[in-house]
């Protein structure tokens, strides 16, 4: 039988009177051999049996405990923005809100050690669960939860909401026998929640599933043409269209956390980490960084000044380098936390994913090859024969990811001035004219939709959302049926024009506490003004390899026409 002082001595999380030790969940872990048990996509994790069973009742206990101490989920998901203020003892001079480094060359390895620290949480809860199933079920129960982990949700080759983050109840074997339960994935009840304050479920399925290439490929193109961690890893880094993690990461939630006219948690990033798909949506961020950097392991933070806003911890302005506090999260017993150093790699931390078996590595070079293959199976026609990416098909009755084997690449790149933007708004991009009579919370569902940018304004008075200053939308997939990709070719199409529309955004009642006062430049109208966003169609060559554990060769970028955007819409005219 599983004994208590086996489950203190598994635990990641060590305490004293000053702070919370986050050092991995190392139950399941060999140290002789480096093998650490996986976090699983949700969708194949839900068909676990006891391990799935127990992650839902561990979800639920965590989200029922009292919201004032602080290993609550309340204040667990707070670390990120609201509520306000110290965590773990760690009290912050940025003058912002939460901790969270968004804009900021540690966005993704910000959010490791962060999440390291729910899944131990889990996994404690998890341990004591298990202990209770009857004398018949225990040891199987107990031996679940000692390599519990995680789950993600792999948007980039599922790209609707799991089934199981969207049914209010789920049938779970319980130690009381099978029951429906509470769906902890469903929401996060901290007060009553109305269901009109909230984003259509359907709509945002429907959405998601639209720009199911723009996941897909926008994340291979993440692991096969972006080198540099400081491009990769944030909207700032330099990349040459605006396709970052952090990028994909925003979009993600803003289409599950809807754009118009009611704005769903996951939207408004001071209380997305509320939403339990939060987490699942973040540990698939972390799985895109970790392979990134077995496919490129000597590029790796660099400084850089945070630019996007002030955090509760940092202002704006910092240069961040690999040193640099990940506050609030504690490295040991004293008052040292965490830094990108200490949280670059997974080992310490217990944990793998289904692509990484780095124990098993016999060189970098070796590792990298073999995990670009891995990437080239999942995402690259080339190489997907039989597998879901090949016979996915989006909305259009396109093949998902088809544009990757094409010759040349081709992007809608967007530079927005977020301080310019008079209100929240969502920019959209269409191959022709919307219906006038349509609803706009439906744009996203439409088959002669481009692609759309959320556009709300960085602000520490207000709601603020994911304004990327560079972002970009692809092209090739609404290029496939002409005859040719080149340049010759598709200008022609391009000088057909596009149609952008602009739709303002309103901000949902049912957010927690905070302050939620519109921006001083409320005044400046609604029309997005001259100068505040451009856009330009970029394209590259592409030479497609032969070897699997090669990626395409890509050349340099060329612009081949730019428009600048003024007023709610109209034709898309490129000069």
């Amino acid at each position: 039988m599983f004994s208590f002082i086996a489950f203190l001595l598994l635990t990641c999380l060590v305490f004293d009177v000053t702070s919370v030790v986050i050092s991995g969940t190392q139950g399941g872990v060999d140290d002789t051999t480096g093998f650490r048990p996986m976090r699983l996509e949700i969708n194949q994790f839900s068909y676990a049996g006891p391990a799935w069973d127990l992650y839902v009742l561990a979800l639920r206990q965590f989200q029922s405990t009292s919201q004032s101490g602080q290993l609550s989920y309340y204040e667990i998901s707070g670390i990120h923005g609201y509520p306000n203020g110290p965590w773990d003892g760690v009290t912050g001079n940025g003058g912002g809100v939460g901790y969270c480094t968004h804009g900021s060359v540690l966005f993704p390895v910000w959010h490791r050690p962060y999440l390291a620290l729910f899944e131990n949480l889990l996994w404690n809860y998890a341990q004591d669960i298990a202990a209770q199933y009857s004398s018949t079920q225990r040891a199987t129960y107990q031996s679940a939860a000692v390599t519990m982990r995680i789950p993600y949700w792999d948007w980039s080759t599922n790209s609707t909401m799991p089934d199981v983050a969207t049914s209010p109840k789920l049938s779970i074997n319980t130690p009381q026998g099978r029951q429906n339960v509470d769906n902890p994935l469903y929401n996060y009840t901290f007060h009553p929640l109305v269901p009109s304050d909230l984003p259509d479920e359907q709509m945002s399925n429907a959405a998601l599933n639209n720009a199911a290439s723009y996941w897909h490929d926008n994340t291979f193109l993440l692991f096969s043409s972006e080198p540099s961690y400081q491009a990769f890893s944030n909207v700032y880094g330099g990349a040459p269209t605006g396709n970052t993690i952090e990028n994909i990461h925003g979009g993600i939630h803003n289409y599950v956390g809807g754009a118009s006219p009611n704005l769903g948690h996951m939207t408004l990033l001071w209380y997305s980490a509320m939403d339990p798909i939060f987490w699942l949506h973040h540990a698939n961020v972390d799985r895109v960084t970790a392979i990134w950097q077995a496919i490129h392991p000597d590029s790796y933070v660099v400084p850089q000044a945070s630019q996007m806003e002030s955090t509760y911890y940092t202002a704006v302005g910092t240069i961040e380098n690999a040193t640099y506090p990940l506050a609030p999260f504690h490295s040991d017993n004293s008052s040292n936390l965490h830094t990108a150093l200490s949280v670059q790699y997974l080992k310490p931390f217990g944990y793998t994913y289904p692509e990484l078996f780095d124990w098993t590595a016999t060189s970098p070079t070796e590792y990298s090859q073999r995990v670009t293959a891995i990437v080239n199976q999942i995402y690259h026609p080339n190489y997907t024969s039989g597998s879901s990416s090949l016979v996915r098909r989006d909305v259009k009755g396109r093949r998902v990811g088809a544009a990757l084997a094409a010759n040349w690449e081709w992007v809608l790149s967007l530079k927005v001035d977020c301080t310019a933007i008079p209100e929240p708004m969502t920019l959209y991009f269409f191959t022709s004219t919307p219906p006038a009579s349509s609803d706009p919370n439906a744009w996203g569902q439409l088959p002669t939709l481009v692609g759309s940018q959320l556009l709300l304004y960085p602000s520490s008075k207000g709601p603020r959302s994911f304004s990327p200053p560079r972002s970009s939308i692809p092209l090739t997939p609404e290029l496939l049926s002409l005859p040719s990709l080149e340049p010759g070719t598709v200008n022609p199409w391009i000088g057909k024009g596009l149609v952008w529309r602009a739709v303002p955004c309103t901000t949902p009642p049912n957010v927690e506490s905070g302050p939620m006062e519109k921006r001083g430049n409320k005044g400046k109208g609604k029309d997005i003004p001259s100068g505040a966003v451009t856009v330009r169609v970029k394209a590259r060559k592409v030479t497609q390899t032969a070897p699997e554990s090669e990626f395409p060769v890509y050349g340099k970028w060329e612009e081949y026409g730019k428009a600048v955007l003024m007023g709610s819409g109209g034709n898309l005219t490129f000069s």
